[in-house]
């Protein structure tokens, strides 16, 4: 793999982000892919950006293959610490949320945990307005759970502050909590989860 050090911005890149701003995706991805073999130094943030083309092509493979391959060439050449990424950086908030997003549609937990988790330490100021970040703790709760981590999915199903956005009612979000704490053996947190999903006035009614 190669280093993002060294050379600054290739010409690729700087044209292609262009072409995909105007959403040309297909022309945009032709510069890029050609930029991967002419400029090795800048590898980092071509396959991020080739990433966000097959995200906009609905490509959600394809993104998750570039998504990837921009962190394995990362590896050691940039610190991946939040507070140390600064807007130069391709491995910003928006290149984590939109790798959490497609790798969840993927099927594809780990990645998707790491990818959200790595975007949500950027903090509230740096959640692109595309985002809801409503969806993206439910993603990241049904992930967890999907990885046998249950009692971070339970915290992630939690911070839903707005169930409309994932198409839940509250109520539906304590049954995912109860089913995570049923899954612990904890059986009475569960049953208060449920209680309180009963009790939710926007549940439908039990027949």
């Amino acid at each position: 793999s190669s280093s993002s050090g060294g050379g600054g911005a290739s010409k690729a890149r700087t044209k292609g982000a262009k072409l995909l701003r105007a959403s040309e995706i297909g022309e945009a991805l032709a510069v890029l892919e050609e930029g991967l073999d002419e400029s090795p130094h800048d590898s980092v943030a071509l396959h991020a950006l080739i990433a966000r083309c097959h995200v906009a092509n609905q490509d959600w493979e394809a993104a998750t293959d570039h998504f990837v391959a921009a962190l394995d060439d990362a590896g050691d050449a940039m610190n991946l610490d939040a507070s140390n990424r600064n807007s130069n950086n391709p491995l910003d908030a928006e290149f984590f949320y939109a790798m959490g997003d497609a790798a969840f549609r993927r099927g594809m937990h780990p990645e998707c945990a790491f990818a959200y988790e790595s975007a949500l330490e950027f903090g509230e100021k740096r959640i692109p307005k595309s985002v809801s970040i409503s969806l993206v703790h439910f993603h990241l709760g049904a992930t967890r759970r999907a990885l046998g981590d249950h009692d971070a999915a339970r915290e992630s199903f939690a911070k839903v502050t707005n169930p409309l956005e994932v198409s839940l009612a509250r109520a539906d979000l304590k049954c995912e909590e109860a089913a995570c704490f049923e899954a612990m053996g904890l059986v009475e947190e569960a049953e208060r989860c449920v209680r309180e999903a009963g009790e939710d006035p926007s549940a439908p009614p039990v027949k």
